[in-house]
């Protein structure tokens, strides 16, 4: 028969482990900003989207407008390459703004705006004037 070995006084045997109060306080601190901070992020980016689909839309009603008063023209015959390619890229801003692509729709209605307010600045300047106008 084996010798049995007496048990320890004061040492017991845990089938658990104690976790204090503060270090919990501490988990739930740290867990609360993360989460804190997750959802700042996400609402940022709620925000700049948002923003930017403001931005877009009014960019392309503002191109619109100059689309049409330029239409209404009858001097932009002699302009019509350029019009066109300003209207081709105010449909490809309206067809990215229609697939919620809010940065690509910014862009290229702002392309196409700058090259209509130049057509539009160009054909209001006289002829005799002399100056220059880069497209």
């Amino acid at each position: 028969m084996p010798p049995q070995t007496a048990a320890r006084p004061g040492k017991k045997d845990k089938d658990w482990y104690s976790i204090s109060v503060d270090t919990l306080r501490g988990w739930g601190l740290l867990l609360l900003i993360v989460v804190g901070l997750g959802l700042g992020w996400f609402g940022y980016r709620v925000w700049e989207q948002r923003a930017l689909e403001r931005a877009s839309a009014r960019q392309i009603a503002d191109c619109q407008e100059l689309l049409q008063r330029l239409e209404g023209e009858k001097t932009t015959s002699n302009y019509r390459e350029q019009l066109n390619a300003a209207r081709k890229t105010f449909q490809e801003a309206q067809a990215s703004f229609g697939s919620r692509d809010y940065r690509a729709a910014l862009r290229d209605s702002g392309e196409s705006y700058a090259i209509l307010l130049s057509l539009l600045e160009l054909m209001e300047v006289p002829s005799s004037v002399g100056q220059a106008q880069f497209i």
